[in-house]
């Protein structure tokens, strides 16, 4: 599945199961009473407090109870559907877990009237493709209005300074641990226009302020009709390539997704299989934006990269003691029995790339090889899944039962095999590499541009 699509699906709006609400306009639009979205709040409370097996891995449960109460005391006015789910994932974020999500039910809308309602509008914010670098918000394409230059930077949306739309919208969206990075990849991942609305609202008109060069202005841009951009089809989830001199490989492994047409542990087979013929001894390999995937996809390229048997992941023992929780964790290649070294495995030296896309099983595979290889130098920004691990494995969806909205959460803890000193952070690169605006317009790869000249230094 496309990168952009998955997001947009997992992390924002669509969901399959039953609605009450049967019109975009009232799904969208109208507003549910404060007792009925107290009543979601209690339920999905009491669903995660049961049930969420890492609930207290980042923050008290006192302190969770506590911020539930204070947020039912806040909803003291009939709500939209969007404004709710927002309040309630600035709660739900808090827990450290880049897993939840909170996506709202569309499965009873017919197609004509969700096409009425978004396709053939164009929201101002879909007009444009936008890039964050900490807290400044940048124009890297104007889709179909001139008004605003490419690399032009955004001052404020309506009023609100473009720091103060990111450390909202970075509120709504759940992450491992204290993380930011990926929250930041997720806004840079081709969403930032979906998050914006489910978190400000759609807008049918948006006031710019810009700064290109020196010249600041304001610029008014309107909801155009016609379609909006379309989502770029899906790519292959994995690259391999020899340097032109032989001395290094790259390896690119963009998804562990089932959903994608590619024969994972045959096709990596056979690269390894190339690397020993050519007695190749400097492998790059790039998990940059792979939110990963299967589990079992990810296990199959760690058997390739160990010299002895090895765990991808580690569960608590009462989930091994526990015959209906061992089920669901044996779903997982690597965490109830050993993976096994491929006959194929390097043992080389490895420039690992990671950067706030790094994610799930991808962040794991990424924790695991820097804890068992000391051949491994990683490279680029702070991985977005947590160095420690995650909640994932098998997941648990549930209705809330007024708001049309439905929760989801994995169901197994799953740790990395590495000591990490910094709680609740993903993996630190030895190497950090920080991105200019200059550097994205001009679409530079910094981490493989410093990969390059070290292997020359050498």
């Amino acid at each position: 599945m496309n990168l952009k699509i998955k997001l947009t699906c997992s992390l924002l709006l669509l969901s399959t199961c039953f609605l009450n609400a049967q019109s975009v306009k009232e799904l969208f639009e109208d507003k549910l009473s404060p007792a009925l979205l107290i009543k979601d709040v209690d339920q999905a409370y009491k669903e995660l407090n049961q049930n969420h097996p890492n609930l207290d891995w980042f923050i008290e449960k006192k302190k969770l109870t506590k911020k539930i109460d204070s947020l039912k005391k806040t909803i003291k006015e009939p709500l939209t559907r969007l404004e709710f789910r927002y309040k309630l994932l600035t709660v739900i974020q808090s827990i450290g877990d880049g897993h939840i999500t909170l996506a709202m039910n569309v499965s009873s809308v017919s197609p004509n009237d969700y096409d009425n309602y978004f396709v053939n509008r164009f929201f101002p914010i879909q007009q444009f493709d936008f890039k964050l670098l900490d807290t400044s918000l940048y124009v890297t394409a104007s889709l179909h209005n001139a008004g605003i230059p490419v690399g032009a930077q955004v001052l404020s949306l309506n009023g609100v300074t473009a720091k103060e739309v990111i450390r909202k919208m970075h509120k709504g969206i759940c992450a491992d641990g204290y993380n930011d990075t990926f929250k930041l990849f997720t806004l840079n991942a081709g969403v930032f226009s979906n998050v914006y609305s489910s978190t400000f609202g759609y807008q049918d008109s948006i006031k710019f302020e810009i700064q290109s060069g020196e010249v600041k202005k304001t610029v008014m841009v309107a909801t155009k009709s016609g379609t909006g951009k379309p989502l770029v089809a899906s790519q292959n989830p994995s690259t391999f390539r020899f340097s032109n001199d032989w001395k290094y490989a790259v390896m690119k492994i963009s998804s562990f997704d089932n959903s994608l047409s590619f024969q994972f542990g045959y096709q990596y087979e056979s690269w390894f299989v190339d690397m020993m013929r050519a007695q190749n001894k400097t492998l790059v390999l790039d998990l940059r934006d792979n939110i990963g995937g299967d589990q079992n996809n990810a296990t199959k390229l760690f058997a390739l990269l160990i010299d002895r048997p090895q765990y991808f992941g580690l569960v608590p023992k009462s989930y091994t003691d526990n015959s209906k929780k061992a089920a669901a964790a044996s779903l997982n290649p690597g965490v109830t029995n050993q993976v096994i070294p491929s006959k194929s495995a390097y043992t080389g030296k490895i420039y690992l790339l990671v950067n706030g896309g790094t994610f799930s099983a991808a962040a794991i595979l990424a924790a695991d090889l820097k804890a068992t290889n000391n051949n491994v130098i990683v490279v680029g920004e702070e991985s977005g899944g947590g160095s420690e691990g995650c909640t994932g494995g098998t997941f648990k969806h549930v209705d809330l039962a007024n708001s049309n909205l439905t929760l989801r959460y994995g169901e197994i803890p799953l740790k990395t095999l590495g000591n990490y000193p910094d709680k609740g952070r993903g993996l630190i690169p030895g190497i950090k590499i920080k991105y200019t605006i200059a550097d994205i317009l001009a679409k530079r790869d910094l981490e493989m541009d410093w990969v390059l000249n070290d292997i020359k230094s050498k």
